[in-house]
């Protein structure tokens, strides 16, 4: 679980305390950071990102069920648009889809975004 960071800061803790808080999470060197200039503030929020990132990782594996049921639904929808693309079943489950598609992570990347293993080579060697 990622740290909030300005949500500590407006509880009325220190930089000091959230980096020794977080450094129970963290293998950080506290004493070479100060030693060579940085602050407890600049020490906080790296640890507070880092602490955001390593939480990443869990947060990409639950996209997997997302994107089960997002291209389930999709299956399910393009079923119903046999009976018409207009029809309300199909409507509430593009809704369904979009909502599913708001649940996957920033980092992973979308379908439209990215280019096959060919379509990137052929861009390189001048072929597209």
């Amino acid at each position: 679980m990622s740290f909030d960071y300005a949500g500590a800061i407006q509880e009325g803790y220190t930089d000091e305390d959230i980096a020794n808080h977080l450094l129970k999470r963290h293998d950080f060197d506290v004493s070479g950071a100060l030693q060579e200039g940085y602050s407890y503030r600049d020490i906080a929020q790296h640890l507070a990102a880092k602490d955001e990132s390593d939480s990443g990782l869990f947060r990409e594996a639950l996209d997997v069920p997302v994107l089960a049921a997002q291209g389930a639904t999709q299956l399910v929808r393009m079923g119903t648009q046999a009976f018409g693309a207009d029809n309300p079943v199909a409507e509430s489950l593009m809704g369904v889809e979009d909502y599913l598609g708001s649940l996957i992570s920033a980092g992973l990347p979308t379908a439209a975004g990215r280019d096959s293993p060919d379509i990137r080579g052929g861009r390189r060697t001048g072929c597209g």
